[in-house]
């Protein structure tokens, strides 16, 4: 029998009503409280969607397809057939139901155990760490042994990723007798939100053997997961993947407690573990060289002057020579610490409307420079408005670089308060009123008529004015 590809004008027309009848019906949210989430028998071809909220946890291969390559595709049916059999059992072990199959890449559904009385007994974030916790030390402990003796002495390294937040969970698909009684079902699961997404994203920034979770996780954890021995496992870290930033917590090599119950050695690779190198660590390490020299040097003059004070206690008859000795090591500390703070101003002058520099310096540095300043600041007698007002060009900058609008939104009002009409610009403005909303573009305007009133030069009145209009425009 002859077959037509292609459309036909009857198969197009009946396809354009088919996609017209989804996308303009609503979608109807149907709030459920399960042990599981949904499978695709559970929901209809419709545009109903269950709202659930679970934790979601990816793990992927590292650098799947060198290993691919390096492999003959006979040994990586043995590799992906038993990583996914090890990574099933850890999901369901631990009260957790696998949703998603991406060949190196496998996601975990967890959510809330809880009791007749409605109450939690066990948290999905626990679950879901406990079961990374399982694969590491499944993968560590066993498979990779196995791995290495059957299959040409390959190993395998993996990232975890774990997020937790709400989802809209809706069949896709179609079934395979709205043409034909012979075609199969192709249907499916979506998993909408963004707590997928960021978990699938958490997953390919970990590094071999870490776990990476957001802020939501780890408040959420067990305090026992926190902890060992009284020490905090967990480090705060700010990485990104292309042009986004993504702030959480990672641990490595988080095996389970009993792991001494297995009588197994941990896999140990011949081959290193790669780790992707920062171009700018040499410039965060001078950086940080310097400040540090500079405050080790004022915390000495400092020990220095505590010592001659304690003195002149004993030495009363010398008590005014001393005394003009102090002053003189006060001015000596005031004027180091000024001058800390003029280096550290000096990095954001250098670095104004440099955003690509910016950027590839990081959040988590420009951080650490901004809260260096305002206490050096402190230091030395100013307040922190005058700080802000001294910095307000450059924070701006900053905050703008990375998206930080409503950060930003703070600094661009005391420019246009206090500073001259050309540190305004529209570009600047636009993005800040566009994401952060009509009540900052109100304020805005108001700030800019009082500046209007009070200009006394008609040629920055009328520059007020021009950006008055533009923002009337937006």
């Amino acid at each position: 029998m002859e077959t037509t590809l292609g459309f036909s004008k009857s198969e197009f027309e009946s396809t354009f009503c088919r996609l017209e009848q989804i996308l303009s019906t609503s979608v109807e949210t149907i709030e459920v409280e399960l042990e599981n989430p949904p499978i695709v028998d559970d929901l209809t071809d419709s545009n109903k969607s269950f709202s659930i909220n679970c934790a979601i946890l990816f793990i992927d291969i590292r650098k799947s397809t060198d290993l691919s390559d390096d492999t003959i595709p006979q040994n990586m049916v043995k590799i992906y057939r038993s990583f996914m059999r090890a990574v099933i059992e850890c999901v369901r072990k631990n009260g957790g139901v696998t949703r998603q199959f991406l060949g190196d890449r496998i996601m975990g559904v967890f959510m809330d155990s809880v009791n007749e009385n409605k109450e939690t007994e066990t948290s999905a974030v626990d679950k879901a760490l406990y079961s990374a916790r399982s694969m590491q030390t499944i993968i560590d402990y066993g498979l990779n042994h196995l791995i290495y003796k059957h299959v040409n002495e390959k190993s395998i390294n993996c990232g975890i990723g774990i997020s937790y937040g709400n989802l809209l969970v809706t069949q896709i698909g179609m079934r395979g007798t709205e043409n034909d009684e012979d075609k199969e079902d192709e249907k499916d699961v979506v998993w909408v939100g963004k707590t997928t997404n960021y978990a699938s994203k958490y997953a390919d920034i970990a590094q071999s053997g870490e776990i990476f979770v957001d802020d939501r996780v780890y408040e959420k954890l067990s305090i026992e997961l926190k902890k060992e021995d009284d020490n905090n496992i967990w480090s705060h870290i700010v990485r990104n993947k292309g042009d986004k930033i993504y702030q959480g917590y990672i641990t490595s090599n988080y095996y389970l407690d009993n792991i001494e119950e297995f009588e197994a050695e941990k896999f140990k690779s011949d081959k290193p573990v790669e780790k992707v190198d920062n171009p700018f660590d040499s410039l965060f390490s001078s950086l940080e060289n310097k400040s540090d020299e500079l405050l080790n040097r004022i915390k000495t003059t400092s020990l220095e002057l505590t010592k001659k004070k304690s003195e002149l206690a004993v030495e009363e008859s010398k008590l005014k020579e001393r005394e003009n000795e102090i002053e003189k090591d006060e001015e000596k500390i005031e004027y180091n610490y000024k001058q800390l703070y003029d280096f550290y101003r000096k990095i954001f002058s250098e670095t104004y409307y440099k955003n690509d520099l910016i950027k590839e310096l990081g959040l988590d540095f420009w951080l650490e420079i901004i809260k260096k300043i305002f206490d050096i600041g402190e230091i030395i007698g100013k307040s922190e408005n005058e700080i802000e007002n001294d910095l307000c060009n450059y924070l701006k900058n900053i905050y703008l670089s990375f998206e930080l609008y409503e950060n930003a939104s703070k600094y661009l009002k005391l420019i246009a308060k206090n500073k001259d009409v050309i540190f305004l610009h529209k570009k600047d403005y636009k993005k800040i009123i566009n994401n952060v909303g009509i009540g900052y573009k109100i304020t805005l305007k108001t700030i800019i008529k009082d500046r209007i009133s009070n200009a006394i030069n008609e040629s920055d009145k009328k520059k007020f004015k021009k950006h008055l209009e533009s923002i009337n425009e937006l």
